[in-house]
């Protein structure tokens, strides 16, 4: 608004003039009311200050309550803001706990991923995955077990072999195994004298899972065997599948180009087999 005095003349720019009850002849006065532009009413025109910073709020404490209670929530003003300032404020949070939920019940014969099968609910099955039914089957932890001969051969003579010293029958599995073999003998011959042992599936033309080398030199050997396919075997080589008994043989061959006599004897032959779960 602009106000200027010319003469005898007061001039106003920019203003809503405004005459309440013109004039009172009782005391001669005259009420002007002078609006600025954009004012309202007889305020003056308001103008749009420069935004304020926004508040810092920073979480205070926070409260576990029991479970059902209702949560809280309390904004505490920490400090106030002014000028190039912004107010403070703590929150403080109260959160109820869950509630304890019901015990539940669960039957395993139920599960969809499970089946009986050849197995049964007994004490010490476990779970095992089966990959063909892509089903978990209730049977005995595969750890292997270890068996022995029920009797020992004592051999001798000038024939090279294979003599059978001992086997050892194993009972059918619920799952394939591989034969882990060992044992050994002495062997009483010549200098000439080079027995093998030898450890097979069967007998002496099944798959091979054990053998023992000696060498020529000495008349008594002794001759330690030790568990092993023949280099080169597929990885099946030497498994027993699962529901298969098997008959794990030891022999004593002679491998020298001599007719010397030599023999073994029960008294110092020692095999056992134990099977492995694959």
């Amino acid at each position: 608004m602009a106000i200027s005095v010319d003469g005898n003349s007061l001039i106003i720019n920019n203003c809503t003039l405004t005459l309440s009850n013109a004039f009172d002849p009782t005391t001669g006065i005259a009420t002007i009311t002078i609006t600025p532009s954009g004012g309202l009413g007889t305020l003056p025109a308001l103008v749009n200050g420069t935004p304020g910073l926004p508040p810092g709020i920073s979480i205070g404490t926070v409260t576990t309550l029991s479970a059902g209670a209702s949560a809280t929530a309390t904004l505490t003003q920490l400090t106030a803001g002014g000028p190039g300032t912004a107010s403070t404020y703590s929150l403080n949070l109260g959160i109820p706990a869950g509630a304890t939920g019901s015990t539940g019940s669960f039957t395993i014969a139920a599960a969809t991923d499970y089946a009986l099968g050849s197995g049964s609910l007994t004490t010490g099955n476990a779970l095992i995955y089966n990959s063909s039914s892509s089903k978990f089957n209730p049977l005995p932890l595969p750890l292997g077990s270890t068996y022995g001969p029920t009797s020992i051969n004592s051999t001798s003579g000038t024939t090279s072999g294979p003599r059978l010293l001992t086997s050892i029958v194993v009972p059918a599995q619920t799952y394939p195994w591989f034969p882990l073999v060992s044992g050994q003998t002495i062997v009483s011959g010549t200098v000439n004298t080079q027995v093998y042992l030898q450890a097979y599936i069967t007998n002496s033309s099944g798959q091979q899972v054990g053998i023992g080398y000696s060498a020529p030199g000495t008349a008594n050997q002794v001759v330690t065997l030790v568990s092993g396919v023949p280099t080169g075997s597929s990885s099946s080589y030497g498994q027993v599948a699962a529901g298969t008994t098997a008959t794990i043989v030891l022999y004593a061959t002679q491998v020298a180009s001599t007719t010397d006599a030599w023999s073994t004897a029960a008294a110092t032959t020692s095999f056992q087999v134990t099977e492995i779960p694959v």
